[in-house]
């Protein structure tokens, strides 16, 4: 009880800025954990999803898999989630690219 009775009373010291400012730097300490709460599932999808594609065996199978995951991880299927999704999605069109899209000066591998 004594803790709380300090507590409060240097609470009611402090100005308003203070509380401000407290208050945004809590915010700016949420922000910071759920940036890089977003990075580091991000890298785990994307390591994940590079041993399912590694595991597929000839075109067909990649091919299946590939519009299954650009389905998924598309932008606009998840737009609350969009700048978290955004760099699996890039992962996996990069990966689409890769194996379907022509190379320049030739045909598609």
């Amino acid at each position: 009880a004594h803790l709380r009775q300090r507590a409060g009373s240097a609470q009611q010291n402090e100005s308003p800025e203070g509380d401000n400012a407290s208050l945004q730097n809590d915010s700016e300490s949420t922000d910071r954990k759920t940036c890089v709460r977003n990075i580091q599932w991000a890298r785990k999808t994307i390591m994940g999803l590079n041993l399912r594609y590694a595991r597929c065996h000839g075109k067909a199978q990649k091919k299946a898999l590939l519009r299954e995951l650009q389905l998924e991880y598309h932008p606009d299927k998840n737009r609350t989630d969009s700048h978290e999704i955004r760099p699996v999605y890039d992962f996996v069109q990069m990966l689409w690219d890769n194996e379907f899209r022509s190379k320049p000066g030739g045909h598609p591998s």
